[in-house]
């Protein structure tokens, strides 16, 4: 018996731990910059090609990371004082 509850969960975990339908794949973050009261809020996602796309509002736009990985780009982010999910 508990073999296969021990079996059950296994299999459950694997489906929902796996599943990508809610990002594609996409490796993204969503960053916060707040001043004088004031919050902009944009959202990264790697282009897996040395870009990225940065969305804020209703603008996308398509800039080069400059040599930069996408995790060094987001640490160097929180480094300066954003807040970055």
């Amino acid at each position: 018996m508990k073999k296969i509850i021990l079996s059950t969960i296994s299999i459950a975990l694997f489906f929902v731990g796996c599943s990508k339908d809610d990002d594609k794949g996409e490796k993204c973050s969503t960053c916060t910059v707040s001043a004088s009261g004031i919050s902009l809020t944009s959202k990264y996602c790697d282009n897996g090609d040395g870009t990225m796309t940065v969305t804020t509002g209703e603008e996308t736009n398509t800039v080069s990371m400059e040599g930069l990985t996408f995790n060094q780009f987001i640490a160097a982010l929180k480094e300066s004082g954003v807040s970055c999910k």
